[in-house]
């Protein structure tokens, strides 16, 4: 039992009467706290602390050691028993930090008992200690102790951030967090994930992934013969014109570097001039695609545009778009939720992989300036696009004249 006492202990015998004779009980030569008789071969002892314990015996819990025997007497009307059995004290197992542990028991000349860790992680001996960690929570057994920490997916909300009190992220709508769907899917928050629903309507892919299924609608970039138009930067790393995308590998061409703005730049910002206004659809983006290690990528943005290049309105009220996540080199295409009518788009980069390191383009509305002629509409002719001219028109499609 416990060296402070309090532990009910049966004492069975002979002879302790056939009623109660005010019998008494020792352990060590200390009264019981209380004695009970309960018939004439048994009496119940509260047991009293354990006598002398804390003097430096080598059984008292030193060393690893917790328990001492200790005799028991039983006395009846005066007369004291002759055959006398031993009560095993345990100390409870409190090493020096003040942690309760289990005790073990392992026999032995002095009838020792040994401090065993608890796993607090399955609840202990019997259930006697259970880890308060959160459900959504990963509990790691320790020495005399145990760990928390929130399962991924969850924020700590524990006033100690101690794993007792996890929250589960919304990545639907946590920039810091953010989910993977794509622009033209639809994003739902699950305990610790959330799942796409597939592409929208006029578009294909897995919902993290979405391609539009009208090749026309493609940046200007990817059509046939047409120059990309250029780009200015908050800053460039080091000041080095290497870091920037040149004329000619903007976008998203097969070019693996792509911009990096200096360490310093605390607002970083990529502009792109489409060259006139322009009915602008979205944006697409890729990371660094030479094979980095690590991988340098953006994983999210916001997006302003403007007609002047001095005024500058957010897309979608200051959304946050996904860029790319796992692969530098996919072009990640990101549609507003409304056309917008401008000649320059900003992209501001919000998360990143290691390192901003980014290629960007612009999905131009069909029959847009840049692309088909007036009087002209983009075919998907896939694999190869062409510009036809309208009825009544006749030309190359880039240049249309009434027939």
């Amino acid at each position: 039992g416990h060296y402070a006492g309090g532990t009910d202990l049966t004492i069975s015998g002979s002879n302790f009467g056939t009623s109660d004779y005010d019998a008494a009980a020792f352990v060590g030569g200390d009264v019981c706290a209380s004695t009970t008789w309960v018939s004439d071969s048994s009496i119940i002892c509260e047991t009293p602390p354990a006598p002398g314990w804390g003097a430096g015996d080598v059984l008292d819990c030193e060393f690893g050691v917790c328990g001492m025997d200790f005799a028991v007497v039983v006395e009846v009307g005066g007369q004291v028993a002759d055959e006398n059995a031993a009560f095993i004290y345990s100390c409870g197992c409190v090493d020096g930090s003040g942690v309760c542990l289990d005790a073990t028991y392992i026999g032995g000349v002095f009838d020792d008992w040994v401090c065993d860790d608890v796993d607090e992680c399955v609840g202990g001996t019997g259930g006697s200690m259970v880890a308060n960690c959160d459900s959504d929570a990963t509990c790691s057994n320790t020495w005399g102790s145990f760990t928390c920490e929130c399962d991924f997916g969850f924020d700590d909300d524990s006033a100690s951030t101690d794993g007792t009190s996890c929250v589960d992220w919304d990545e639907c709508v946590d920039s810091l967090y953010p989910n993977t769907c794509h622009g033209h899917a639809t994003c739902t928050n699950t305990a610790g994930s959330f799942t796409c629903s597939p592409c929208d309507e006029g578009y294909s892919g897995d919902g993290v992934n979405c391609v539009v299924d009208d090749q026309c609608l493609l940046p200007t970039y990817r059509l046939q013969g047409y120059s990309t138009p250029d780009a200015t930067f908050s800053s460039l790393f080091g000041g080095d014109a290497a870091y920037a995308v040149s004329a000619i590998s903007y976008g998203l061409r097969p070019f693996p570097g792509g911009w990096v703005p200096d360490a310093t730049d605390e607002n970083p910002f990529m502009v792109m001039d489409t060259g006139s206004v322009q009915k602008i659809r979205g944006v697409g983006t890729q990371g660094r695609g030479d094979g980095s290690s690590p991988p340098q990528w953006v994983a999210s943005f916001n997006v302003s545009v403007s007609n002047d290049g001095t005024s500058w309105t957010p897309v979608d009220d200051g959304a946050t778009f996904i860029g790319n996540v796992g692969d530098g080199d996919a072009v990640v295409q990101n549609d507003f939720g409304a056309v917008v009518t401008a000649r320059y788009v900003r992209i501001e980069p919000v998360n990143f992989e290691d390192h901003i390191c980014m290629r960007a383009g612009v999905y131009i509305e069909r029959g847009g300036p840049g692309e088909c002629g007036a009087n002209a509409a983009c075919l998907d002719t896939s694999p190869a696009l062409t510009c036809a001219c309208d009825a009544g028109y006749t030309g190359d499609g880039l240049v249309c004249v009434p027939s």
